[in-house]
């Protein structure tokens, strides 16, 4: 069963994989990039697909043990790189976001490392807690206040949809390992009461909000599109 289940789980990202790159294929053919190459945004998203499949294979090879081992470490240090990204001189601003940390030709964004850190800590904190997992205080209350530090830092960026992401999997991973689910559902409904106060408190963020639900204020395609 276990088995299946990785099949189906490749087979479904592989599709995902497949329907972005037909629509960066289209996209690239109407919206050619500054030097007129149709194929620049396919071919820059090839690249970042196979180091992406790289890195997936080599955690792949690792033993779930040893992430889980050192999974205070990897968080820490995704929390510092995010952190890095906001400091003048390392990070790279681009639009008012300081997501990115420049290295030569590229540019990385910690908060995609930090969602990866937090899926492990949060599996990591399971296990080392066991059965106390089932007490609000170990199962809920310490493993969120540990997350106060890195979600503040990527609201800060910011960086709304990481921070969210960074909240939710850990919610679902301690529901999964046991966390008693009355206290959750309120964490989770102060969690996005906050959020979309943030969301409102940003004219972008709100702007963002208002197309996607008023799609006929732009018939010329917006959000959605047209067609």
């Amino acid at each position: 069963m276990g088995r299946n289940s990785a099949h189906i789980l490749v087979a479904c990202v592989a599709g995902l994989i497949g329907l972005g790159l037909i629509m960066l294929a289209s996209v690239g053919a109407f919206s050619p990039d500054n030097r007129g190459q149709t194929l620049f945004f396919l071919q820059r998203q090839g690249l970042w697909l196979a180091v992406g499949a790289g890195i997936c294979v080599g955690l792949s090879r690792c033993d779930a043990k040893t992430l889980l081992h050192y999974a205070g470490w990897i968080f820490g240090i995704a929390t510092v790189l995010v952190a890095f990204s906001l400091i003048p001189g390392l990070g790279k601003s681009v639009k008012g976001s300081a997501r990115w940390i420049p290295l030569g030709p590229f540019a990385v964004q910690p908060g995609e490392i930090l969602k990866l850190a937090t899926v492990i800590l949060a599996a990591g904190w399971v296990k080392w807690q066991g059965p106390r997992m089932k007490n609000a205080w170990y199962g809920l209350v310490l493993p969120f206040l540990i997350l106060l530090v890195p979600v503040c830092l990527l609201v800060k960026q910011p960086d709304l949809g990481s921070a969210a992401f960074v909240l939710a999997a850990t919610a679902v991973v301690l529901f999964v390992g046991g966390a008693p689910i009355l206290p959750l559902v309120v964490l989770g409904c102060v969690g996005v009461a906050g959020v979309g106060l943030i969301a409102v408190s940003m004219p972008e963020r709100l702007d963002r909000l208002v197309s996607f639900m008023n799609p006929e204020a732009h018939r010329q395609g917006g959000a959605l599109g047209r067609g």
